[in-house]
């Protein structure tokens, strides 16, 4: 699950952007505007699915001890969206061709490398994301937390479900 999922965050981030390109070329290619705009549905209620899922799975409460705020780094992110909104050009095999290697690549470094944090898309749903060391009984494990609280401090207790083995689901107790 945990390839699909992150890749499916991953594609979701970029989602806002399938809108703008779509609005960008609606004159250019009503075929191609359509698709990102259904792709970009597709992957919105793909991640409304996923956390909704998350929600409804047993949680563990677990105790902050420390956390690094990590969605404050998305506007670096957001330059990655301003390549294809300035490079692509529908009816350019060229352009289309780098567009997709870009993403390719982007995704990639993105899915193995835990980005999950650089993502708009939680953002735009209201979510936070940190990097939490925290106590599970007389464990203390670390993880990627994706939580809608607007913030958390140490000594918190939050309920935690797993996305795989590093990004988990919380909110608070």
């Amino acid at each position: 699950m945990n390839a699909l999922a992150r890749s499916g965050l991953f594609l979701g981030s970029y989602s806002p952007l399938a809108v703008l390109l779509a609005i960008r070329l609606w004159d250019k290619s009503l075929p191609l505007s359509i698709g990102l705009v259904t792709a970009s549905v597709v992957l919105v209620l793909y991640g409304l699915w996923l956390f909704g899922r998350l929600r409804s799975t047993a949680a563990t409460r677990v105790r902050v001890e420390s956390r690094d705020p990590k969605s404050e780094a998305i506007g670096g992110y957001l330059v990655g969206w301003l390549f294809p909104l300035l490079v692509l050009e529908p009816g350019d095999t060229l352009s289309v061709t780098v567009v997709v290697v870009f993403f390719l690549l982007l995704g990639v470094v993105y899915v193995r490398g835990n980005l999950i944090h650089l993502n708009p898309f939680l953002s735009l749903l209201g979510y936070n994301v940190w990097e939490v060391t925290a106590m599970a009984g007389e464990r203390r494990i670390q993880f990627t937390l994706v939580c809608a609280a607007p913030d958390i401090q140490p000594d918190d207790e939050i309920l935690v479900s797993e996305l795989d083995a590093v990004i988990r689901y919380g909110r608070l107790a």
